[in-house]
């Protein structure tokens, strides 16, 4: 019996001695002090709103985003949250050549929204952009805030 008691204290002890160590790396991986560059970036956007791609620059930054929302709307202005923007531009479609506000944007239609801001280079930067829009079939005004992580390039 003493033999049987002892095996069990023995993998009690150690299995929670484990359990606390698995518990302690999924703890450091979920706030973030385990992750790498790559795993870092992070562009997000309400349903509606889907970010395709970003890339943060010293000299600003830019999101490419798809509209599908179930209509048409008009961007009439994009605020960014720590940055003050000198300029602020979009363009329709993943080529197309950046314009000024307001733009009617289709229902469906990829856009890209860029920004000027002064970065520090290989910084982890964390932006809140909050899109100032309308239905263009309503006129309705809305806001919707998505949030952009990445390293400066």
């Amino acid at each position: 019996m003493k033999k049987a008691q002892a095996a069990m204290e023995f993998l009690l002890t150690y299995g929670f001695a484990i359990l606390a160590f698995v518990v302690a790396i999924a703890a450091l991986a979920h706030f973030g002090i385990l992750t790498t560059k790559e795993q870092a970036r992070w562009c997000q956007f309400p349903a509606g709103m889907d970010c395709i791609d970003s890339a943060i620059t010293k000299d600003g930054a830019t999101v490419v985003l798809k509209n599908n929302l179930p209509w048409a709307i008009v961007i009439s202005d994009i605020d960014v949250g720590s940055c003050i923007p000198t300029l602020k531009q979009i363009a329709l479609g993943p080529i197309s050549p950046f314009g000024s506000f307001p733009v009617s944007v289709g229902k469906g239609a990829i856009f890209k929204l860029n920004y000027a801001c002064t970065y520090e280079q290989n910084k982890k930067i964390k932006e809140n952009i909050i899109i100032n829009y309308s239905n263009l079939d309503s006129g309705i005004f809305h806001k919707t805030r998505g949030e952009l992580i990445d390293y400066v390039i």
